[in-house]
């Protein structure tokens, strides 16, 4: 399906029912990279697997920054309306969603990120060279967001005052300690290092996170229900 937001046209996959879960992909990738997870989390939710602009079925050639994103999203969950959705975003995603969650303080129920950083010295050393290098002769706006963003402060990610999991692999391009500072950042966020995990290995076409993303949900998600009835 095909949506119309903020001057692009994003695609996305809906599949099947209860309380709304948006996937959002990485850098390059699109919204299949979570094809081992969607349908077994379709058992619980309604959910949506979107394409970023520029990437995968929706608009190319348009402009790309993670504001940009941001605000996409943010006018999908309006478009489709969309009550409370739960996030899970892997790197460009999980910056996109802890932007989100920042910016737009009641727009979601429980947000999940893997492999975020909110600055580019998060980066291990080996990877901020080489996305540097690649952008010095790469004028593509993807490789540019690599190498120059994003710049989420402490004070934004302490405006955020939903349920966080933020995970990362213990061989991931994002240094640990960065990961750590990060959820610490985030009132009452959770942690989780993946033993043996590099950036993706867990993540893209892969079933490992699944476990991690069920647990968290079911609890954030049970949470919120029994503060929408007190």
């Amino acid at each position: 399906m095909r949506i119309a937001v903020n001057g692009t046209e994003l695609y996305y996959r809906a599949l099947g029912q209860g309380r709304p879960l948006i996937l959002l992909h990485g850098n390059g990738e699109s919204g299949r990279i979570f094809d081992q997870i969607v349908g077994p989390l379709a058992r619980d939710y309604r959910v949506y697997a979107v394409d970023s602009r520029g990437h995968g079925q929706s608009s190319r050639g348009v402009p790309v920054d993670y504001r940009l994103m941001t605000q996409d999203i943010a006018q999908l969950i309006e478009e489709l309306d969309l009550e409370k959705p739960a996030l899970y975003g892997f790197s460009d995603g999980g910056i996109v969603g802890l932007m989100l969650a920042s910016q737009y303080p009641d727009l979601l129920s429980c947000l999940a990120v893997s492999g975020a950083n909110a600055n580019p010295q998060g980066l291990r050393a080996r990877w901020q060279l080489a996305y540097g290098v690649r952008a010095a002769f790469d004028p593509d706006p993807l490789a540019q967001m690599l190498a120059r963003g994003p710049h989420i402060t402490k004070q934004e990610l302490g405006r955020i005052q939903i349920p966080v999991l933020a995970t990362a692999g213990q061989y991931d391009a994002v240094r640990e300690q960065h990961t750590r500072w990060l959820a610490q950042a985030i009132p009452g966020a959770q942690l989780a290092v993946v033993p043996g995990a590099t950036h993706s290995s867990y993540i893209v076409h892969s079933k490992a996170i699944y476990g991690y993303l069920r647990d968290f949900l079911a609890e954030c998600l049970q949470t919120a229900e029994g503060g929408d009835e007190a």
